[in-house]
């Protein structure tokens, strides 16, 4: 089945900057799509910026703009993209990433598998060192989410594997499915985790995700959300977020018995080392419980499935 149409999707607050630096690498990358065969827009949704961004938008051709009113987050700026895209397949692209040439044809591979909710590429920083937020092979210890240490693993052919989730900052989802799903789930506004969560909503319906490895951004990381939030509350958020996913998705006896026992040593742990954002998260988490309590009603609690499935696929891959 041929995949030749591409809508992409870029969020953009105050990024006038970034975008006069990384929109041409966009325009370069649609237009050797669409010499292949390819049909593919641009969309920008301008989450209420108070900079140029606008005038620096509109020096681009057929460049399509969604104006937000007033500021509303990343979750409402991706769907009010996606809404407004034309075709089936969206590349969610933050303004401080750098992509090559040929990305939509090689993340667009694993959605020959009609199941495909989502693909992503490497994701390296300027330096070229890989990221681990690239591919993540999860794993639970003492009741928490951890991630297995891979970066130095050498991918055999460049073989696309499960992956728990795909970054919502440069991805390409399946339109159709995404809005099934009813977009990102706002308990993880303003920022982290809800691309995690969509893509494990999206394995409960039996929907995949997959990192593809022949392929690689440079992503600038929090470049964006370090201009406008101070480091604690960024922690703070990310931690709290981490609660809601676990508290979403273990089974209530898990958590009874493996989470909560391990949450006190922790708080102690980091505090120790005047790290309080674990304590913070915590509290802004439980101040918000009966919103996970809800949330955790609607979903089947297959998520230890989901991680034995990705650790058997990563486990058929060995160094080189």
């Amino acid at each position: 089945m041929a995949l030749k149409e591409i809508s992409v999707i870029i969020p953009n607050y105050n990024g006038e900057n970034l975008l006069k630096e990384n929109l041409p690498l966009v325009v370069s990358a649609t237009n050797f799509f669409n010499l292949g065969g390819g049909c593919s827009e641009i969309i920008v949704v301008d989450d209420a910026s108070e900079d140029n961004s606008i005038s620096v938008l509109k020096e681009f051709k057929n460049i399509k703009i969604v104006k937000h009113t007033s500021n509303k987050g990343y979750a409402e700026a991706v769907y009010s993209g996606v809404i407004s895209a034309k075709y089936r397949y969206v590349f969610l692209l933050n303004s401080d990433v750098k992509i090559p040439e040929n990305i939509f044809e090689e993340l667009l591979k694993p959605f020959t598998n009609q199941d495909t909710f989502a693909s992503s590429p490497v994701i390296t920083n300027i330096n070229g060192r890989i990221s681990s937020g690239s591919y993540k092979v999860p794993f639970i210890k003492r009741g928490e989410l951890k991630f297995e240490k891979w970066k130095h693993l050498k991918f055999k052919k460049k073989e696309m594997l499960n992956t728990l989730f795909c970054s919502g900052g440069s991805a390409i989802i399946d339109k159709d499915k995404f809005l099934s799903l009813k977009g990102f789930h706002p308990i993880y506004k303003p920022f982290y985790y809800e691309d995690t969560d969509i893509c494990v909503r999206a394995w409960k319906k039996g929907w995949q995700s997959y990192f593809v490895p022949s392929v690689s951004v440079i992503h600038h990381h929090q470049s964006t959300i370090k201009k406008f939030h101070k480091n604690f509350y960024i922690k703070t958020i990310m931690r709290r977020n981490r609660f809601f996913l676990l508290w979403s998705n273990l089974p209530f006896k898990f958590l009874l018995f493996n989470h909560i026992p391990n949450v006190l040593p922790r708080i102690v742990s980091y505090s120790i080392k005047f790290d309080f954002s674990y304590l913070s998260g915590l509290i802004c988490a439980i101040l918000n419980l009966k919103s996970t309590y809800l949330k955790r009603k609607n979903e089947p609690q297959t998520f230890f499935e989901i991680i034995d499935l990705i650790n058997k696929d990563f486990r058929r891959i060995k160094p080189d």
